[in-house]
């Protein structure tokens, strides 16, 4: 060998190992970043708790106050309950006092009266008998009246005198002892009221206290609840930051891989498949941010997670531009947003928020790109316009704000789920639609990369593990034979470009002779499978050995079967499209593969 070959390979070598050290590098310095943020996260964590812990403490002594008060409390109206029952014996007292008084008072007046009546009787009478002079004196010696007036016809008046003064007397007495116990009893009453005034006082003061306890014990209630909403975002953000890092270790170009083969050993197989999340993989997971806005992100982290590298942007008077929705006419950009349909106006509002931002900014790049103000209402390819304005807080709440790469507006992909992994747009490129660029996608939309989604789960998406029943080796046959009805050149089939400008819907048409426009063809179209794959000079398969399937990314690339004669590589989307055309329950999709992102398991 020369030199100058060897200095050459020596060259190239290098070169080999300094791209190997560069990427090393990037590789370290990206997971350096990433554990520098779980590292602040996690010192930003400690602050916080620290906080929460702080606050539980003070939480814990305002509730033994209130407590202390409310025992207190208690204390109070069993007192005020107790000098309101003797106050009320004691007006009860005062009020017979007054009902004996006042009788009393009623017999003194009519003995007084009485006795006025007799000393005014034995007045006129003195006029005529000079005895009456000494009765009439009202001083005079009562030891003389007794000397003097034996006569039978004074003996009357001696009596009702006597017996009168007698009984005045008693009475005035009584009256004056009811009087001063009226009156003990009357202080004792203002004396009891006192206190209850001042117990009252107490109550009313102590309550004032709860009101303010329970205000403040409510305030650190609603602190301690922020603080830890607070600590879970922050949890969550080092929980992705330690998955990327982790991607960032085991990053690798899109390569195809190998999933472990399984044998028929020439018998009878029982095939069992699984699907994986429902729809595009790319970009958005509606079920993925629903997880997310359970956990406490808000619509920029949810938007941030999906769209790698991205920025917020207001765009002014974006919302006032005026659209042309099929079917439904002209409206500003603002209501179409509030009539999206896309998820149930019952999910969290930050998911909703984050919906109307990605919906506003995948019509935008829909209509920058076709340089008009047309949108469809719906499509396999756009989003759904349902109409009403179940939206509109979040529109306005999210006013103007659209997704941007370098200042553009970028092609907001999003479907229902991912079944727990978003793809790589180039992978979905190169296992769907058979364009195998991945650097040309990777650099045309390099905020649709792959990344997992530890937030859709199985818990709140249907279609995050959807097994369909198990299906006898009759059946994949038949679904194996149809896919090779859907293209020609079954080693190099895609399912929407064929070689020859055909799609596989294309042949799958062709083959039904009773209708050449719908795609419900389980009854008609593959009936005759066998005839027609022997008329396009394929031989049907009637037997299967062995099946695998290859992936590239976390998604199936191309279906190997094995039969006892040859082997037969398909597409894995004309597979899962031959799958859905023949599933035995066409009409319900019991049996079909929700998704294109799928595994099977042979027994």
């Amino acid at each position: 060998m020369s030199y100058i070959k060897k200095f050459y390979i020596g060259i190239f070598f290098l070169l080999i190992l300094l791209s190997i050290k560069v990427i090393y590098a990037q590789s370290v310095g990206s997971v350096n970043n990433y554990q520098n943020q779980i590292n602040q996260d996690n010192n930003e964590i400690n602050q916080l708790q620290s906080q929460e812990s702080s606050l539980n403490s003070t939480l814990n002594s305002e509730i033994s106050d209130k407590n202390t008060i409310l025992s207190k409390l208690s204390l109070i109206d069993n007192n005020i309950y107790t000098y309101k029952v003797n106050i009320g014996k004691i007006q009860s007292l005062i009020n017979n006092l007054s009902s004996i008084n006042s009788n009393n008072k009623q017999e003194l007046a009519y003995d007084e009266k009485l006795r006025n009546n007799i000393e005014d009787q034995i007045y006129m009478n003195s006029q005529t008998n000079p005895i009456y002079l000494f009765l009439s004196n009202r001083n005079f010696n009562k030891v003389l009246v007794n000397v003097y007036l034996n006569l039978d016809e004074f003996s009357a008046y001696k009596g009702k005198l006597l017996s009168l003064s007698q009984k005045i007397t008693q009475i005035q007495k009584d009256i004056n002892s009811q009087k001063i116990d009226q009156n003990n009893l009357i202080l004792e009453e203002n004396s009891l009221k006192g206190v209850q005034s001042s117990l009252y006082t107490t109550l009313v003061d102590s309550y004032n206290n709860i009101y303010n306890t329970n205000n403040s014990i409510s305030s650190l209630g609603s602190k301690i609840a922020s603080l830890q909403q607070d600590v879970q975002k922050l949890n969550n953000l080092v929980y992705l930051a330690q998955i990327k890092a982790q991607q960032s270790v085991n990053s690798s170009s899109l390569t195809e891989t190998n999933n472990p083969q399984s044998s028929c050993n020439n018998g009878e197989c029982s095939f069992q498949f699984t699907s994986y999340g429902y729809g595009n993989y790319i970009g958005m997971s509606q079920y993925g941010m629903l997880g997310m806005a359970q956990q406490g992100f808000n619509y920029q982290d949810i938007i941030n997670h999906f769209y790698s590298n991205t920025t917020l942007a207001t765009i002014a008077n974006i919302d006032n531009k005026t659209v042309n929705v099929s079917g439904y006419g002209n409206m500003s950009f603002q209501n179409y947003l509030a009539g999206i349909g896309e998820i149930p106006n019952s999910w969290p509002q930050e998911s909703i928020d984050a919906q109307v931002v990605i919906s506003r900014t995948y019509a935008l790049y829909y209509m920058d790109n076709c340089k008009c103000n047309n949108i469809p209402a719906t499509g396999p390819t756009f989003q759904v316009y349902d109409g009403g304005t179940g939206k509109m807080q979040n529109v306005i709440a999210t006013e103007n704000q659209v997704i941007e790469y370098n200042g553009s507006p970028i092609d907001a992909f999003f479907s229902s789920s991912d079944g727990g992994y978003e793809e790589n747009i180039g992978t979905i490129e190169c296992v769907l639609w058979g364009n195998c660029n991945p650097t040309l996608y990777q650099n045309e939309y390099p905020y649709l990369t792959a990344n997992q989604d530890p937030y859709d789960t199985a818990s709140i998406d249907p279609n995050f593990e959807y097994s369909n029943p198990a299906m006898n080796s009759t059946q994949l046959i038949n679904i194996v034979n149809t896919a090779q009805a859907l293209c020609a050149n079954v080693s190099n089939c895609y399912l929407f470009n064929n070689n020859d400008g055909t799609s596989a819907f294309d042949n799958a048409y062709t083959t039904d002779n009773n209708n050449t426009n719908d795609n419900n063809s389980t009854n008609d179209t593959f009936v005759n499978i066998d005839n027609y794959l022997k008329s396009d000079g394929i031989t049907p398969i009637n037997s299967i050995t062995n099946f695998s399937i290859s992936t590239m990314g976390n998604m199936p690339y191309q279906i190997t079967v094995q039969t006892l004669h040859h082997t037969l590589t398909i597409n894995s989307g004309v597979f899962w499209l031959a799958f859905y055309l023949v599933s035995p329950n066409y009409s319900n999709h019991t049996d079909v593969l929700v998704g294109f992102r799928y595994s099977v398991n042979i027994q």
